[in-house]
C-alpha cells in the first residue's frame, strides 16, 4: 500500500496534462500512487493509475 495517493482530475487540460504528470512522477518521494481522472461531460470517462 502506498503512503500517499494523488488524485488528479482533468477537465479541458490537454495543454497541461503531460507536464503535470511528468512533474509528479519526477518527485524524489516515490511511495505514492497517481490516479488520473479524465472528466468528460461531467462524468468520469477514464481513470488511470500510476505506481
Amino acid at each position: 500500500m502506498c503512503k500517499v495517493s494523488i488524485i488528479m482530475p482533468l477537465y479541458n487540460a490537454e495543454k497541461y496534462v503531460d507536464k503535470a504528470i511528468r512533474s509528479i512522477l519526477n518527485q524524489s518521494f516515490t511511495d505514492f500512487e497517481l490516479i488520473v481522472m479524465v472528466i468528460v461531460n461531467n462524468c468520469v470517462g477514464v481513470t488511470l493509475k500510476y505506481y
